[in-house]
């Protein structure tokens, strides 16, 4: 039984805990670093009412700085602040979550294609070498529908056309492993021969103007075998 008078009472008052969480985007373009990307915040869940308490991490980092998807985004050295960050304690002094790295975009090339040498059914076009920024290689692309599909091939060289026919070209820098492929460069208009060229030093030519010497030189040795003969019998 108490009497009258006072009392002491003695109460412990333990810290509530809090947990931190990433959240927002997760997902950047490839830059070579693993910073995190511009949007991801740290944030609590559990603290009371309008108390005063804020979150900081010493850094935010992807697990790599590859392009991929499924990578590890990780804070780290969190600690607590504000008025009111006495009274709660941190679940956890990391907090993570699940991003993306996606491939980089990458300048069209400057230089538009330029024709090299054409017949009535090849078109080849000038050399260009590789991004200078990237360092991705050139692809060389062809239209046969005046721009609004492209087809994309290494080579320079555009074989099995029409004769006399209009097609339109234009280069782009090729997808890697961490670039996207580029835009398309400027659009260019080349238009094949309308007679094949004639070349003596390929394919079938070449067959023909060797015949075309060897029964040359058939008919230049009977001439001379003819006027020897015709000597001796005078």
């Amino acid at each position: 039984m108490l009497s009258d008078g006072s009392a002491t009472v003695q109460i412990t008052l333990n810290k509530k805990s809090v947990t931190p969480a990433l959240s927002g985007t997760t997902t950047k373009e490839y830059d070579g670093t693993t910073n995190a990307p511009n949007g991801l915040t740290l944030s609590l869940s559990g603290v009371v009412g309008n108390d005063s308490v804020t979150v900081q991490a010493t850094g935010i980092t992807y697990n790599d700085a590859s392009v991929g998807t499924g990578k590890t985004i990780t804070a780290t050295g969190i600690t607590l602040g504000g008025g009111h960050a006495a009274y709660y304690t941190l679940s956890n002094t990391t907090a993570t979550a699940t991003g993306s790295i996606t491939r980089a975009s990458q300048k069209a090339p400057e230089t538009a294609p330029r024709l090299s040498r054409r017949n009535n059914t090849t078109i080849v076009l000038r050399s260009v070498g590789k991004s200078p920024d990237t360092g991705a290689g050139v692809e060389y692309g062809i239209s046969y529908d005046g721009g609004k599909t492209w087809h994309w091939q290494d080579s320079r060289t555009f074989d099995d056309l029409k004769a006399n026919t209009t097609y339109h070209f234009a280069l782009r820098y090729e997808q890697t492993e961490v670039y996207e492929a580029s835009g398309i460069s400027e659009i260019v208009s080349i238009k094949t021969n309308k007679t094949a060229d004639f070349n003596p030093w390929t394919g079938d030519n070449i067959r023909m103007v060797v015949t075309v010497m060897l029964l040359s030189l058939a008919a230049l040795a009977a001439i001379a075998i003819w006027r020897i003969v015709k000597r001796k019998k005078k």
